[in-house]
């Protein structure tokens, strides 16, 4: 499943890239309301919740990381920059795994009924 969410990652970089979704965020839109505006776009329909969520993790961590990096000689403006990009990745990071994460789908691959397994407390009911 990982090298699967992996493979499709470069096309869904293409498509977020080409609509702009973390530019509207970054310009002040809800990531819920950025989302919303794309909804019909028919690009954005064929994308997995799964590859959107694991692509706003990947963007998130990058722009962290990026401006964490020691500033760049006379390029003042570029640290803080990044920093606004991280945040507003960490919000839609947020919003995904708040309201849209496959986890809280029903039929998510992988899900197990936990209380089947023994490290599961099962207690009697009273």
């Amino acid at each position: 499943m990982a090298t699967d969410l992996l493979a499709r990652m470069p096309t869904t970089r293409a498509l977020l890239e080409e609509l702009g979704l973390q530019y509207m965020i970054m310009a002040g839109h809800t990531p819920a309301a950025a989302e919303s505006c794309l909804a019909e776009v028919p690009a954005w329909q064929q994308v997995d919740a799964e590859v959107l969520t694991s692509y706003a993790v990947a963007y998130a961590g990058y722009w962290t990381r990026m401006s964490r990096q020691p500033a760049p000689e006379g390029v003042p403006h570029l640290r803080p920059y990044q920093r606004h990009a991280a945040t507003a990745a960490l919000a839609w990071v947020r919003h995904r795994a708040d309201t849209i994460s496959p986890v809280t789908r029903a039929g998510w691959p992988g899900r197990r009924d936990l209380r089947a397994t023994r490290c599961w407390p099962v207690r009697p009911a009273s």
